[in-house]
């Protein structure tokens, strides 16, 4: 698969509020390898979306496995 399509995979998404900054990561990616930062959760979701494609790039790179998006784990 490639990176366009891994990209068009419905990720899904955690968000947390810590009082000062939003936090956003897709959990199946691991929440300290994908994750975005800032002070609107708008920004940190599209933080997200950059850093998302971004790691997935590096594990193609790597040959590293992806893992699929929970939807698609329903066994």
């Amino acid at each position: 698969m490639k990176l366009k399509e891994y990209n068009k995979l419905p990720f899904s998404v955690g968000i947390e509020y810590d009082g000062e900054k939003w936090t956003a990561w897709h959990p199946e990616l691991g929440k300290g390898s994908c994750y975005a930062s800032a002070k609107t959760k708008i920004k940190a979701l599209k933080l997200l979306e950059k850093d998302r494609k971004d790691f997935l790039r590096l594990l193609i790179q790597e040959k590293i496995e992806i893992p699929k998006p929970t939807l698609f784990n329903l066994d």
